[in-house]
């Protein structure tokens, strides 16, 4: 990494550093003529430069340790480090993430500091921005949940990052789905790319243990699966039956026992997605429209709701079978805790999950969420909104176009250093790093869709999807004009 970095600090010294463009800002430097080795080429590498005097840059973070779930843990910071920050100690990703902070802090001659704190941020950056506050004391940069900021997109408190000259969203360290998706009449208030990897750990997947894989189904190979357009849906089911059985002998089918598959209700939403279907689609004008009371949604929700009724085969942590037993937290102590103590063939949830499958003695596998259907295209993977940190600029900030050259080859560096060492993270918490579980991520990664009735909540629609029943039909006819509504007030509301 040390290697790299360096290489990185040689290319923004030498060679650049400001391509032909128009609208630029005003002294920064002129681009040299030095050319670059394939292998020594780097993100980000015209970019321009400017020496920004000291400026003191702030960033206001969500503590994603702090959110109550035992299994979110290892988080340092978007960034910025934790106080007690030691490279001594921190992981390799929080090393990359501080390595590029402080390059870029050499190169714009600025420094980049803030706070990382428990909860939702929101209120703070709307209490700055309502104050009129600036300078020292305001934060330039926030990241928090994306529905968090959400909720105040349509309240002039977020800039529209299309508007900020000195940003190029299409760029390639810029996630370009969650670009296309997340926008409303080509209005778009946050960005998540490599400059976070809280929006990776927030990415839904399926887990296997490769133990139980080979002792109960060594005919399948999940990975060639995959690689053969073979991992949909109804193979799934088909590996799950006759897998689920009672391992302790007393005769209850428990969180004790074997099962084939641990999940919960709103996996059930991530597995209509899967199929293509969301709540809220968009027209080529960029404009949303609900498509929750589709054909196409109606059949997936069919499988899928047959499968999850199935308490023979399926681990659901908070369908009610576990009320009355005690636990603080129902998914750690029921499909979480199968998964690690080796007892749960499938586990389908966030990557944050990793760091809290360290302590398996078995060694697992990644793998997509499965096609819903075997001619489907291409994969498609949920991002939990509530899980997921994602770039803001509160309206008041100053000298916006600074922050944006900053801001951009923050996501430039982390590229190239940052998340090639979490891609290096997440394969290392494996007993046996392959490099199948690398391919499967860039799938993973490279498929995610981000669905804006869910990002706003319009109509509370997704509760509509935690039910194990085939009664669908009818809670969507219920909900369905408020969903409209929500949609309408919002989209009214932004073009004001």
């Amino acid at each position: 990494m040390k290697k790299l970095i360096a290489v990185v600090m040689a290319c923004l010294m030498l060679c650049g550093v400001l391509a032909a463009c128009n609208n630029v800002p005003d002294e920064v430097s002129e681009r040299s003529e030095v050319s670059i080795s394939d292998e020594d080429k780097v993100y980000g590498a015209d970019l321009p430069v400017k020496d920004l005097d000291g400026r003191v840059i702030r960033v206001l973070c969500q503590d994603y340790n702090a959110q109550g779930n035992g299994s979110i843990m290892g988080f340092g910071g978007e960034i910025i480090q934790r106080e007690d920050y030691s490279e001594d100690t921190a992981s390799a990703v929080d090393v990359a993430k501080a390595e590029t902070r402080r390059l870029i802090e050499e190169t714009y001659h600025c420094t980049i500091t803030g706070h990382i704190k428990a909860g939702s941020q929101v209120s703070t950056i709307n209490s700055q921005v309502a104050s009129g506050i600036t300078g020292e004391g305001a934060y330039d940069i926030l990241f928090d949940n994306v529905n968090a900021t959400a909720s105040y997109w349509l309240d002039g408190v977020y800039l529209d990052l299309t508007q900020i000259e000195t940003i190029d969203l299409s760029n390639p360290w810029w996630d370009q789905q969650a670009v296309a998706d997340l926008s409303i009449d080509g209005r778009l208030f946050v960005a998540l790319g490599d400059i976070n990897t809280q929006d990776n750990d927030g990415t839904w997947i399926i887990f296997f243990n490769k133990r139980m894989a080979g002792e109960m189904c060594a005919d399948y190979n999940f990975y060639e699966m995959v690689d053969n357009d073979e991992w949909n849906f109804d193979n799934f089911v088909k590996i799950c039956k006759d897998i689920t059985h009672n391992s302790n002998d007393d005769d209850v089918l428990d969180e004790k026992d074997t099962w084939a598959f641990g999940t919960e209700l709103y996996n059930i939403y991530v597995h209509a997605l899967s199929a293509g279907e969301r709540i809220a689609s968009k027209d080529d004008d960029d404009m949303p429209y609900i498509t929750l009371q589709t054909e196409g949604m109606y059949n997936a929700l069919h499988k899928i709701t047959d499968f999850y009724s199935d308490t023979t085969t399926v681990m659901i942590a908070n369908d009610g079978r576990f009320n009355n037993k005690g636990f603080t937290n129902v998914w750690e102590e029921t499909i979480i805790k199968a998964f690690t103590d080796g007892r749960e063939l499938f586990y389908m949830g966030g990557l944050m999950n990793l760091t809290g499958f360290r302590s398996m003695e078995d060694d697992f596998g990644m793998l997509p969420i499965p096609k819903m259907y075997a001619d489907q295209d291409r994969y498609y993977h949920s991002v939990s909104p509530s899980k997921t940190s994602a770039l803001a600029i509160p309206r008041n900030v100053e000298n916006v176009d600074d922050l944006g050259l900053v801001i951009e080859a923050i996501a430039a560096m982390s590229k190239n250093v940052v998340t090639p060492e979490y891609y290096d993270r997440t394969l290392k918490l494996q007993a046996s790093r392959d490099d199948e579980s690398g391919r499967m991520l860039d799938i993973i990664f490279a498929s995610r869709v981000f669905d804006l009735a869910n990002i706003y909540n319009w109509g509370n629609a997704v509760t509509a999807f935690y039910y194990a029943d085939s009664n669908f039909v009818s809670r969507f006819e219920n909900i369905a004009g408020r969903v409209e509504s929500d949609m309408e007030n919002t989209v009214e509301g932004l073009l004001e």
